[in-house]
């Protein structure tokens, strides 16, 4: 009931809402970034063996297709060749190679560094993996963020 001022009730349905849009603490987070993880093992380690040496066989023996000029400069110094029919083939010992040269570990940089992402080991990260925050309709030319949302017009900005 209001009175003569018009002052309302507090709380209710607007201040749920509120409390449900507020950000929760870090002590209170089921999942913080750069978390440790890891239990999930859906394979085996043969299994996984078994995955890594049909990987070097299609390297090796069907290679890639439609690979661009500096790729085939760069690869082929390192040993890789080039098929007539234009496929870049890499041998094992290439692969090799590289998989041991390559980083163990790196870091994303965020904005601010409390949104660093150290990628190493077991941490887990989620994310938009950089999707499009607006969605654009290859007919009309129209964004919109989500279905449920209003189009908003390509011409208006």
């Amino acid at each position: 009931m209001m009175s003569q001022t018009g002052s309302r009730r507090m709380g209710g349905r607007q201040a749920r809402r509120q409390v449900r849009a507020m950000a929760l603490p870090e002590n209170l987070k089921p999942v913080r970034a750069g978390q440790e993880s890891g239990r999930y093992l859906p394979l085996q380690e043969n299994e996984l063996d078994l995955i890594h040496e049909q990987v070097i066989r299609v390297l090796e023996k069907i290679g890639l297709a439609d690979a661009i000029p500096s790729c085939i400069e760069v690869m082929t110094a390192q040993g890789c060749t080039m098929t007539e029919s234009g496929r870049l083939l890499i041998p094992r010992k290439v692969v090799e190679e590289i998989l041991e040269k390559a980083a163990k570990e790196m870091t994303l940089y965020g904005q601010t560094p409390e949104h660093d992402m150290l990628l190493s080991g077991s941490r887990t990260y989620f994310g938009t993996a950089g999707a499009a925050v607006h969605i654009v309709e290859p007919q009309t030319h129209d964004m919109n963020c989500c279905s449920c949302c209003s189009k908003i017009s390509s011409t208006s900005g």
